[in-house]
């Protein structure tokens, strides 16, 4: 209120300005957190029913991940990786992708800063075992075992340990299924 009483204040040179400027700023800020929400996705409304309500909360559920019960073909993860040998335990970008079958794929991993190190990305092969915890799988090649569990940090989502030559210590990734 006294912000808004500019009236009564001694000294005060624009007091209509003020208040002017001061309620476009209010408005502004209530503007945009309802331009934020409607960015997002979230269901928005203005007015019951209305057709654009309808439609945002559409997209917004199209754009949930799915619960994993298993990775199919196709299917495309994005996410990190760290490991205090294979990547001085910096965190590099690592994407799996599932080829025909869902018994194997493609998987890389990428120096965010390779130019700046002069390291090159690497990019080769792997095979999926299935375990005995419907939960988990194996996602491996030569030398490497990621030890990925289903739904890790959230549907749709892969985490778990990275496995080098057999050292188990200090290595972890999350993936999130990229649609």
């Amino acid at each position: 209120n006294a912000l808004l009483d500019m009236d009564s204040q001694p000294g005060s040179t624009c007091p209509k300005r003020q208040r002017r400027c001061l309620r476009l700023l209010l408005l502004g800020a209530v503007l945009s957190f309802f331009v934020d929400l409607a960015w997002l996705g979230l269901p928005v409304r203005f007015e019951r029913g209305s057709r654009a309500s309808t439609e945002r909360s559409r997209v917004a559920l199209a754009a949930e991940p799915r619960h994993l019960t298993g990775v199919q073909p196709g299917d495309r993860f994005v996410g990190w990786m760290k490991h205090p040998v294979l990547t001085k335990a910096a965190k590099h970008v690592l994407v799996l992708e599932f080829g025909p079958g869902g018994e194997g794929g493609e998987w890389r991993v990428e120096d965010p800063d390779a130019i700046k190190r002069k390291r090159m990305q690497f990019q080769g092969d792997f095979w999926v075992v299935k375990t005995d915890d419907e939960n988990r799988i194996l996602i491996r090649d030569e030398k490497t075992v990621l030890n990925a569990t289903l739904n890790g940090v959230g549907d749709g989502t892969l985490s778990g340990r990275v496995v080098q030559c057999g050292l188990s210590w200090g290595g972890f990734f999350e993936t999130k299924l990229d649609v």
